[in-house]
């Protein structure tokens, strides 16, 4: 009987001390997550934290990175504006909620959207991996819930890495502060500008395009994910802070984009795409088709065009917003030269 006794005695302690382990981890990576950091290594957060005045904010995955050129942007419209965009597969709701956590009243946002994100269904692994570490400025969530969902989804390998980026984030904050004013005094919004061209075939990704940017939707019905709409419900909550947002249509380069074959069935998807932002009192301007580029544009993928295929789609944008009913958001007077809330 001792014996048993011993040996429940036992398993409770272990079970005790399990919940223990769960709970202090889940805590502390709570903690690390939601510490903040006045700078850190991203420029692109920079920007949106530490900017003043009325902006104009441009996100997405790279297509837009990589696809327009934010500084004429910024002459042409008379307004500061900063170019979030990076990566499609990180979820459109953490980058909505880094944007309301920064942003400031008048401000425009604009969302060039890859095709992905209408259908969006799953978190890359790369995010969760690196959610405490490179991309801890996307460390923001709808709820306690979601919070701990996204902790106990995450490799124990990415709290390992996360404490280690901490540790060097806090090391190189001058280093980093210093070099981001420096972009900032020249004029660096967040554009793509490497000085070194893709020049060897091998490095270009050539696909199919039209396969490549809708997926499976080409085959399947194209019905709208629920994470998109809960999306917009975010969005809806940003316009009644004040916060102006809009949407507009990818870019696409390569081989038969947007080809005869699946035609009718692409207009399909952009009639639902239309209609649902519409209904829910939103804006979509331009066209898809106007912003869509020949082989001869590619940088490395279907959603990458060279920098002189960006000048084009850029006044093409310009135009498009001075043609829409949001032009008038735009029309305020600005100051043309911008300044930091932060210094050295």
């Amino acid at each position: 009987m001792t014996q048993i006794k011993k040996a429940k005695r036992f398993l409770l302690m272990i079970g005790a001390s399990l919940i223990s382990l769960i709970v202090l981890y889940t805590i502390i990576y709570h903690y690390l997550g939601n510490r903040d950091f006045i700078v850190t290594n991203s420029y692109k957060q920079f920007l949106l934290q530490h900017t003043e005045g009325r902006r104009f904010i441009i996100d997405s995955g790279s297509n837009s990175f990589h696809g327009i050129n934010t500084e004429m942007l910024e002459k042409e419209l008379g307004i500061l504006t900063i170019n979030l965009a990076d990566n499609a597969g990180f979820p459109l709701n953490n980058k909505l909620l880094r944007i309301e956590e920064y942003s400031h009243s008048g401000d425009i946002v604009m969302l060039p959207l890859e095709w992905f994100y209408y259908t969006y269904s799953d978190v890359p692994g790369n995010f969760s991996e690196n959610i405490l570490g490179d991309l801890r400025h996307y460390y923001f969530y709808d709820s306690l819930f979601d919070e701990v969902l996204q902790i106990w989804s995450s490799p124990f390998s990415s709290f390992r890495r996360g404490i280690k980026r901490h540790r060097k984030l806090i090391r190189k904050k001058n280093e980093y502060l210093k070099e981001h004013i420096e972009k900032f005094n020249n004029g660096e919004r967040g554009t793509f500008n490497s000085i070194e061209p893709v020049t060897l075939e091998a490095e270009i990704k050539v696909s199919a395009c039209d396969p490549f940017i809708f997926g499976k939707t080409l085959t399947e019905d194209f019905v709208l994910s629920e994470i998109f709409k809960k999306n917009v419900k975010t969005i809806k909550r940003l316009q009644k802070k004040r916060i102006k947002v809009f949407f507009t249509w990818p870019i696409v380069v390569g081989k038969d984009c947007y080809s005869k074959t699946n035609r009718k069935k692409i207009d399909h998807i952009i009639h639902i795409i239309k209609n649902y932002i519409q209904e829910n009192g939103l804006t979509i301007i331009g066209s898809p088709y106007e912003n869509n580029f020949l082989e001869k544009d590619m940088l490395d993928t279907n959603y990458h065009i060279i920098p002189e295929a960006r000048e084009q789609r850029t006044k093409r944008l310009i135009m498009d917003i001075r043609q829409s009913t949001v032009y008038k958001w735009f029309e305020q007077n600005q100051a043309m030269s911008y300044s930091l809330d932060i210094s050295l």
